[in-house]
């Protein structure tokens, strides 16, 4: 079921559902989307799950290698090292000589650690490569995980000293270390009055300069002993029509070609630019925002909440958001899951609606060695309320998935939905259509037609309809809502 909308010029927008032509794998009980990581392999991708109160034996990490087309290879259920207890894994790399984590233990009552731990690609050995030791109490936080500075060659980070016992932000501090694992240089910095978690940085090598976004909506320019060159607060006006707004916003992602720094942040009300890409001036004197390029759908009316941005081999930006994700319910409010994919020149190439009926929450995203991209995050499944589970969503470099193969569930309904853009009829082909309802809604939620699904090979007559995009809600035995598509009427 994959839908192509031609806009303008080489815009499409996808609309797909989990269930039918993706790969979307589920990890049962696990994965918060702030310690969820992938990272690219050689031959596929490794993928680190945080796993909670699972079958009530308190949290541990889980390590799964698997090919492109997303088939476990190797897999590890508990990663352990000697009799330390891991709190949490902060970073995931791969040396091309095995898989590097970067985690904080306790080592005892009196003392706690920041380790780097190696593990060969069969999953069987792991060795502790280096350990910074730190106050009972504290952990290192790295939202954005590690990356490597082109200059030194090292992989570094900047993150937060955190207590947990306290709730208490110490300061913010930077780490690099080398390939195999040990740790070259560890230092406190004092960037603000009130520390806070450094979303994205980025290593800027012809300016010999660091920047750094915060939570807090600020982003700021380092020398490199750490030094505070310019501040900038992430505000932006922009007018839609004869409304003016003036936004500031939260950058989760950030990169420097050596041309453009660009972020990708949220922020401002129900439009489409909630979602944005901004171009960042550096100019003498100055940090400021110099551009805005939404990366939502036109008529897009969504709260969004969190975002991510990574680059492919090309220099193309791809940015992903999801919708409100709220599991603090007994339900689950389904929303979408929205990718597009910029040229270097900040020209959208394609863009993904994406949803499931559950509620998703994006987490860390990469592209691999073809182009393609893997995102990882944490769903909310009303089978297992109380619980959020892991995802795996693979997108190809175009824009289009592949056939679904879940371990849990098996393969799903395929379905087929053309032409697109209709004129007077649109066809629908399911494999197996028993008990399937459908509804035709307008964008702004209005029910425009409603249908039942007979035969494999379906016809409708939307001649009455206005043109413009239209959703198809379809249901199993009329009430439960399996899938979504949309398509265009002109």
């Amino acid at each position: 079921m994959k839908k192509l909308i031609v806009l303008l010029f080489i815009l499409s927008i996808f609309e797909v559902n989990a269930q039918s032509d993706t790969l979307f794998l589920t990890f049962r009980n696990s994965a918060k989307e702030s310690t969820a990581r992938i990272i690219s392999l050689s031959n596929g991708y490794g993928i680190l799950n945080y796993n909670y109160n699972y079958a009530d034996i308190g949290n541990f990490y889980s390590l799964y290698l698997t090919d492109f087309d997303g088939n476990i290879m190797q897999r590890l259920d508990t990663i352990r090292v000697g009799n330390m207890n891991i709190e949490s894994i902060q970073n995931i790399e791969d040396t091309d000589e095995g898989i590097l984590l970067l985690a904080n233990v306790q080592l005892g009552f009196l003392q706690d650690a920041f380790i780097s731990i190696w593990l060969d690609y069969d999953l069987k050995h792991t060795q502790v490569r280096d350990t910074f030791y730190l106050n009972k109490g504290e952990d290192l936080i790295f939202l954005k995980g590690f990356k490597q500075n082109t200059t030194s060659g090292l992989s570094e980070s900047f993150g937060l000293v955190y207590d947990p016992s306290m709730d208490k932000n110490i300061s913010n501090i930077y780490v690099s270390h080398s390939k195999s694992g040990k740790f070259s240089r560890i230092k406190k910095v004092s960037l603000l009055i009130n520390p806070t978690y450094i979303m994205d940085f980025v290593w800027m090598p012809d300016r010999i300069t660091y920047f750094l976004t915060y939570w807090d909506r600020t982003s700021m320019t380092l020398d490199e002993d750490f030094n505070v060159l310019k501040s900038l607060e992430n505000t932006y006006t922009y007018k839609i029509g004869d409304t003016t707004f003036h936004t500031i916003y939260t950058f989760y992602g950030c990169d420097y070609n050596g041309a453009k720094l660009v972020c990708a942040g949220t922020g401002g009300p129900k439009n489409n630019y909630n979602f944005s890409m901004s171009e960042i001036g550096l100019e003498e004197d100055s940090l400021y925002i110099k551009s805005l390029h939404p990366l939502l759908p036109a008529g897009t009316r969504d709260d969004i909440v969190l975002a991510t941005l990574t680059t492919d081999g090309l220099g193309n930006y791809i940015g992903a958001c999801a919708g409100l994700f709220n599991p603090f319910n007994n339900a689950v409010d389904p929303n979408k899951l929205y990718v597009t994919k910029l040229t270097q020149d900040l020209e959208p190439t394609w863009q993904i609606v994406f949803q499931n009926g559950k509620e998703m929450a994006n987490g860390d995203m990469i592209t691999d060695k073809y182009d393609d991209i893997g995102i990882i995050g944490s769903l909310w499944d009303s089978e297992f309320l109380g619980k959020t589970q892991g995802y795996f969503l693979k997108i190809f470099h175009d824009g289009s998935f592949t056939n679904i193969v879940d371990p849990h569930y098996g393969s799903y309904q395929t379905m087929k939905i053309y032409p697109c853009p209709a004129h007077e009829v649109l066809f629908i082909d399911m494999e197996s259509p028993d008990n399937f309802s459908g509804d035709i809604m307008s964008l702004d939620g209005r029910l425009n037609k409603s249908f039942l699904l007979k035969d494999s090979h379906e016809s409708l007559d939307i001649s009455s309809l206005t043109p413009g995009t239209y959703y198809i809600h379809f249901y199993k035995k009329g009430f439960n809502l399996i899938q979504t598509a949309s398509f265009v009427k002109i």
